[in-house]
């Protein structure tokens, strides 16, 4: 099975410092590097749709401090895929929003926001930065914007579960549905794997079972079983990937979550023009040389394929 979408890092760049950050390049003092409207959409967009994907999560770093995202955004979705705009919104500029919702004016795009508690001290905490005032109004501009425009954008948050807000992220749930007024809530556990491959993925899961202390572990379990229970009283709710057991596995035995891998379903690009099978894997190619048509026929990528078959120590959503 070929994949069916891409999830691209638009930037390393980001205007927040997340610890638990997967895109390590802005944090590891990586030099400047964003590739251009034409280059996206040449090496990447257009091959890429020959090759039937359908989709596109456009992320970083931080896409909305990329003077072409929207521009690329049009391209997108001139071609045909649905669009997904992963933001953490700490930058809000009015002229650039409004472009964005007109060319994401349909059901089936989305822009996605994280948030990931309702106290203030904990949303710093997690973004690494003083950010919670300025996200708050930002969504609350991006709520009121979409409405005076009339465009059928959904408008989902992105929490993660994680030790820092495991005591509120009920009341953030509420908050983002019923009062930012958002359409949906996506809800995902933290992950703090290293690069995984297929001769270290178990030693990994065993280390990641080990990382909090038995009543963190409760705790997290807890809220978890909290959050499933939601889904099921209120569809604006939903879990990333898998059953809540698969939840409570990645706390107590990770290697015990049932849900096969699906990060076959995504190809991921960096903006240093690198692939990966998997957002916490090796980078396998470049797009550059060959292109996707090759990388996707290469020795690096079936081997990757191997991996995913085998590999069940996440619930990350890749579909």
């Amino acid at each position: 099975m070929k994949p069916f979408a891409i999830y691209f890092g638009i930037t390393q760049l980001c205007n927040m410092r997340c610890p638990m950050c997967i895109t390590r390049g802005h944090k590891a003092g990586a030099p400047k590097m964003e590739l251009t409207r034409r280059e996206i959409r040449n090496t990447i967009l257009k091959p890429c749709k020959d090759l039937g994907m359908v989709s596109i999560a456009i992320s970083g770093g931080e896409p909305l401090i990329v003077r072409h995202t929207a521009a690329t955004l049009s391209d997108a979705v001139k071609l045909g895929y649905s669009v997904y705009l992963a933001t953490n919104l700490l930058k809000f500029d009015t002229g650039m929003m409004k472009k964005i919702f007109r060319i994401l004016d349909d059901e089936k795009h989305c822009i996605q926001v994280s948030f990931d508690s309702i106290e203030t001290a904990q949303m710093n905490a997690i973004r690494g930065k003083d950010v919670f005032f300025d996200v708050v109004n930002h969504c609350m501009e991006l709520v009121s914007l979409r409405e005076k425009l009339n465009v059928k954008t959904p408008l989902v948050g992105s929490a993660i579960l994680q030790p820092n807000n495991v005591d509120s992220i009920i009341k953030t749930i509420d908050y983002v549905i019923n009062e930012l007024k958002f359409d949906k809530i996506l809800v995902q556990q933290r992950h703090d794997y290293p690069v995984i491959n297929i001769d270290n993925y178990k030693e990994q899961a065993a280390i990641s079972t080990n990382r909090y202390d038995t009543a963190m572990n409760e705790k997290l379990v807890s809220a978890s079983l909290e959050i499933a229970e939601l889904t099921k009283k209120d569809p604006r709710v939903e879990l990333a990937k898998g059953e809540v057991k698969d939840w409570v596995a990645l706390y107590n035995n990770p290697t015990d979550i049932k849900k096969r891998c699906e990060a076959d379903n995504m190809i991921f690009i960096d903006s240093y023009w690198n692939i990966r099978g998997c957002l916490f894997g090796e980078v396998l190619g470049n797009v550059k040389p060959g292109g996707i048509a090759e990388f996707l026929e290469s020795k690096k990528y079936t081997d990757f394929l191997k991996l995913c078959a085998v590999c069940n120590i996440c619930t990350h959503g890749c579909s």
